[in-house]
């Protein structure tokens, strides 16, 4: 299995994804800004190959690297 590197902000604000929350809704919990709550899954998409936040979210819960 290839190994993937995920930032601990990376792996929380894909948690939150995963939980159907929004990035208002994840910045607030994490005291950051939507946008950078943005960031963060725009990254994860692009390391992945991932079109959009959905498909993401079935990459890395396929994959084990966050948990439903």
């Amino acid at each position: 299995m290839q190994e993937y590197n995920i930032s601990s902000r990376e792996k929380q604000c894909a948690q939150h994804l995963i939980a159907g929350m929004t990035s208002k809704e994840t910045a607030n919990l994490l005291c950051i800004s939507p946008r950078t709550v943005e960031v963060y899954l725009e990254r994860l998409k692009s390391r992945f190959q991932c079109r959009n936040k959905v498909q993401l979210a079935a990459l890395l819960v396929a994959e084990g690297l966050i948990e439903k």
